[in-house]
């Protein structure tokens, strides 16, 4: 997708994913993750939007 960033798995079930990259790429996640054909059960997808802080290089998870 082009985005850098990274995904969290927290012991409650949450996923925090923090993305950087161009608006339509960004989009383009926000719709997968919206799908239904994720590899994990996703049942609320908030999303936030801020400046980007540029400190990823690459997309890992955590």
């Amino acid at each position: 997708m082009g985005l850098v960033g990274y995904a969290s798995n927290h012991v409650d079930g949450r996923v925090h994913v923090v993305a950087e990259g161009p608006a339509p790429q960004l989009e383009s996640l926000l719709a997968a993750l919206r799908s239904g054909q994720t590899p994990g059960r996703v049942d609320v997808v908030v999303e936030d939007f801020g400046p980007a802080r540029g400190d990823h290089t690459s997309f890992v998870e955590r």
